[in-house]
């Protein structure tokens, strides 16, 4: 009977071991998760995309409410929105390249810009 209750206690320890293994690697992919999302949202890494501007287009500040504007942050977006609106500014047709992540210091040297009469 000593060697059953052994076993038993053995068995129960390893059950009780690869529990907490378990528990550790869930904990762990949570965590990676979380860094990500953390590093994603606050060091900008992310995607780029192409936004066009046709010829027809009138791409004043309300054009940056639309399209694939909406991929690129919206802080930085406003910003531009505020910036254009003040300056009467529209943007010049064409393909610009960008980044989700793109400040709106850097979106100044990406797009062309004309005065709106």
């Amino acid at each position: 009977m000593g060697l059953r209750k052994l076993i038993n206690k053995v068995i129960n320890m390893k059950k009780t071991i690869l529990l907490i293994f378990i528990a550790i690697v869930i904990a762990l992919i949570i965590t990676a998760i979380a860094i990500y999302t953390y590093i994603d949202n606050t060091l900008g890494v992310s995607k780029d995309f192409a936004v066009e501007i046709k010829q027809n287009d009138i791409a004043d500040h309300q054009y940056l409410l639309s399209g694939n504007f909406i991929l690129w942050d919206a802080e930085e977006r406003d910003k531009m929105i505020q910036y254009m609106k003040e300056n009467n500014l529209r943007i010049l047709p064409g393909v610009y390249q960008m980044n989700q992540a793109t400040t709106f210091k850097e979106a100044l040297g990406i797009f062309s810009f004309e005065k709106i009469d």
